[in-house]
């Protein structure tokens, strides 16, 4: 029997065949790659894996000398940077579902992470908290933001916990804001323990910076992201039991937690992401596996090459229709079986 090994753990990308005997195999290291960083980084590495298992499981068939059709009950299927092993049935499902879809990368759509405060217990505050902080200084509300974390997210709607994030972003001028400071000053030995500042550069990538014991430990000010979390947009959680994505209109920020997708299509696009053939697709070929505890991984790099079928503007109203029935269903609290 012909076995395909591969490894992708840490830092390293291996792939071998293996027939009785060790036919091929082939290995490449990350190690240049995140000298710089001074240890691994685990979304450099992610993407990397990807990059390399084509091309390396390529190399190893082609050094052994035989056939890829030769493993058998399974048909591999290779795209331009990821391949799926898969029963001759998915495999005609995944195809099928690639004839008429687009991937996500390819609309007009950005997908980001949600609020990295360092301290979360500083940070994120009750309605209460809320409440005090604007009678010592109503300016305080000008900082203070609803916060969706990612627990929080269901389908369709987001809860709502009376969560609150004081935004305090990198370069406030944080003594124009008394009585935030004077919150933030309890937690300032915590705060200054912080490591690992960064900041989106204008590609959108995160780079190292230095901040100051107030402020969040992301800036997502200098880069304009923050204007990402106020618009209409989708919300979702990273790691779930199931589909879970959130039309958002009330400007809710995201946590750590939570991710949000703008652009193009939200309505539309919320109907797709939470039907089960999607959830089908993308727990079978693009999440990289199951987790622990039968959860998956809506990972950015795994869910931007999810083909979603891209219909012309007619033909995507009725799912349009539907996303606000069952939104106003969910807001009057009947039930939404029916749709």
């Amino acid at each position: 029997m012909l076995i395909l090994g591969i490894e992708t753990s840490c830092d390293e990308t291996g792939v071998a065949l293996y027939d009785g005997r060790l036919l091929a195999h082939a290995v490449h290291t990350q190690a240049a790659m995140h000298a710089d960083y001074g240890g691994v980084v685990p979304e450099l590495a992610s993407r990397d894996h990807i990059r390399r298992l084509v091309p390396l499981t390529r190399q190893v068939f082609d050094v052994a000398r035989t056939k890829i059709d030769r493993l058998g009950g399974c048909a591999p299927l290779f795209a331009e940077d990821s391949f799926v092993l898969a029963s001759d049935s998915q495999t005609r499902i995944k195809k099928r579902i690639e004839e008429f879809g687009v991937p996500l990368k390819k609309w007009d759509i950005a997908i980001y992470r949600g609020v990295l405060t360092g301290l979360n217990e500083a940070f994120i505050i009750d309605s209460k908290k809320k409440s005090e902080l604007i009678a010592k200084d109503p300016k305080s509300a000008e900082i203070i933001k609803p916060i969706i974390r990612g627990r929080d997210i269901k389908r369709y709607v987001a809860s709502f916990e009376n969560a609150w994030l004081i935004y305090a972003f990198q370069g406030i001028r944080i003594n124009e804001f008394p009585a935030v400071k004077a919150h933030l000053s309890i937690f300032k030995k915590s705060l200054e323990e912080r490591t690992g500042g960064a900041r989106r550069d204008k590609d959108g990538q995160i780079v190292s910076i230095p901040y100051k014991w107030y402020e969040l430990q992301v800036d997502y000010f200098s880069s304009n992201t923050y204007r990402e979390f106020e618009k209409d947009k989708i919300l979702y959680a990273e790691i779930v039991f199931n589909s879970a994505f959130s039309y958002d209109t009330k400007a809710y920020y995201p946590e750590a937690t939570a991710f949000i997708l703008t652009g193009e299509r939200l309505k539309y696009l919320t109907a797709l992401l939470n039907s089960k053939l999607l959830t089908y697709a993308f727990k079978t070929f693009y999440a990289g596996g199951d987790l622990r505890g039968n959860t998956f991984r809506y990972k950015k790099v795994f869910l931007e090459h999810l083909p979603v079928p891209k219909l012309n503007v007619a033909e995507q109203r009725p799912f349009e229709n539907l996303v606000d029935q069952i939104l106003t269903a969910k807001k009057q609290h009947t039930p939404q079986s029916p749709l």
